[in-house]
């Protein structure tokens, strides 16, 4: 199983945030959504489930149901801005980030350059831990963007 991270595109810890995310994008789901300002969730799938977050276009790869699972989190947050987010904030968000590992069985690592993966390389049953919704095929997004991956790390020294 790998994880994948998307953002909402939207300012932490405003209650329009979760809302006004899925009132703009009404057919796509992650497995769960995780507010690392207000340390809430929201949890719309099972890990064991496809979700419906990613693009997944006809003759390519499955993205959403890619064989081997992919376990999709929307974080509360601006792609462009969360490098800049506060230490109190990544602590929230690797404590969630960390249980969610452990509840879906993805492994707490990250994958922090952008380039995408080739369709091989998001079939490879070998594949594991953390990927950004810029590291999956036959999507255009750049999400989560400026996060800081050093500050997710340190959570296990």
């Amino acid at each position: 199983m790998i994880g994948i991270l998307h953002t909402t595109e939207s300012d932490p810890g405003t209650g329009e945030a979760v809302n006004g995310f899925f009132g703009n994008n009404p057919g796509s789901r992650p497995h769960v959504l995780v507010d690392p300002t207000t340390a809430r969730s929201w949890v719309y799938f099972n890990p064991g489930s496809g979700a419906k977050a990613l693009a997944n276009k006809p003759g390519g790869v499955e993205t959403n149901n890619r064989i081997g699972g992919v376990y999709q989190v929307e974080i509360v947050g601006r792609a462009a801005d969360i490098g800049g987010y506060s230490d109190e904030w990544y602590s929230v968000l690797r404590w969630q980030l960390r249980s969610l590992s452990d509840l879906a069985g993805v492994a707490y690592e990250f994958h922090p350059d952008h380039t995408r993966l080739t369709f091989d390389e998001w079939r490879d049953p070998d594949l594991r831990g953390w990927y950004g919704h810029c590291h999956v095929p036959e999507n255009d997004h750049w999400d989560p963007g400026t996060i800081d991956y050093t500050r997710l790390i340190d959570f296990l020294q």
